[in-house]
């Protein structure tokens, strides 16, 4: 097929494993990558200002302009859009018309999250455009359906093997990464009021990667343990492999089940205790593939025991790491999944 692909492609995400794998499927591809236009210029105040007032950001338009010009040369058969928070809806019923192309989103954030940030005007107002939206929320499939949507679908999220997988740390780099408990993820203060009460009653070593926290406030007793960083990549593996516990949250905003973290933790072959959900159990043996926990204290208790029972965490790991692995939950796998849905419109 040839596919238009839009997408915010940083290395470190769908877009990007999406971008690498179209071409090895076999897919004639062209890219836009909203990166280039929403990237970190976005932080800026002066863009903060213009989209408070506009309500898009600066390049909103030149992004559309773009993607129809190169809509108009390529001549896709299919526009698989990631989300797509700033395609105006004139743009896709630009690509329809002009092409003939199929609209396809493939959504991992809420499309009615009860974050406003997550959801923008253009996706609300696109909704009855889409051929077809596969959403990584289960509750959303209904809710798509009453809004108008032609056909909505649930495609799990999932991980890259080429960066989510097992590594051997040198000695040097075990000294560095080896620590008790690890989260990496943006900061929320659900996630916080967690990671606060663990700080406060347990005395793991603790470390927390991700953006926005420098907003936990100093007096906290989680405020040590905040690295204020985020992190990608191959560093991701890393730190994994040097936790004994890699800890997955769900977003209550956007009233996740599960996370990507569900599957990027034990596809890096690391214990993963998570917070118990119909999905989770669904995905893992509670027990024997992964840990969970439903409470501050039952998230202290789990901790304080997975820390001293060395081998029953080690071979859980490496069942959790097996069932990822047969289960196949890689971002391949998806892929393949939107195309096959995609053929059949």
């Amino acid at each position: 097929m040839r596919v238009l692909l839009v997408c915010q492609d940083n290395g470190v995400n769908v877009g990007w494993s999406f971008r690498r794998l179209l071409p090895e499927m076999g897919h004639q591809v062209e890219c836009i990558n909203e990166d280039d236009y929403f990237g970190k210029l976005s932080f800026s105040l002066w863009h903060k200002g213009f989209k408070k007032t506009t309500g898009v950001p600066p390049a909103y338009w030149r992004f559309n302009r773009a993607l129809r010009r190169l809509a108009r040369m390529f001549r896709p058969d299919l526009a698989l859009i990631c989300k797509g928070a700033y395609v105006a809806p004139e743009t896709l019923t630009f690509i329809r018309n002009q092409t003939g192309a199929k609209l396809v989103n493939y959504c991992l954030d809420d499309f009615f999250s009860l974050n406003r940030k997550a959801v923008t005007r253009q996706m609300r107002t696109s909704m009855s455009l889409w051929d077809l939206i596969a959403t990584t929320k289960r509750h959303n499939v209904p809710e798509l359906l009453a809004a108008g949507v032609r056909k909505a679908v649930f495609v799990r999220c999932g991980y890259d093997p080429l960066v989510h997988h097992p590594v051997t740390l040198t000695p040097a780099e075990r000294a560095r990464w080896a620590i008790d408990v690890l989260f990496v993820g943006t900061y929320e203060q659900d996630r916080a009021n967690w990671l606060e009460y663990l700080a406060a009653h347990c005395s793991a070593k603790l470390h927390v990667y991700g953006n926005g926290w420098r907003s936990v406030p100093a007096h906290s007793p989680l405020f040590p343990h905040i690295q204020g960083r985020p992190l990608h990549g191959e560093e991701k593996g890393r730190a994994m492999a040097g936790a004994k516990i890699a800890l997955a949250f769900l977003r209550k905003a956007n009233r996740d089940t599960y996370t990507d973290r569900s599957f990027e933790i034990p596809a890096c072959g690391a214990f993963m205790l998570a917070e118990r959900s119909s999905e989770h159990l669904q995905l893992y043996e509670e027990g024997k593939e992964i840990a969970c926990f439903c409470s501050p204290d039952e998230l202290v208790t789990q901790v304080n025991y997975y820390l001293v029972n060395n081998s029953e965490r080690e071979e859980m790991a490496e069942a959790g790491y097996r069932r990822v692995k047969r289960d196949r939950h890689s971002y391949e796998d998806r892929l393949r999944k939107i195309i096959d849905l995609a053929e059949q419109l």
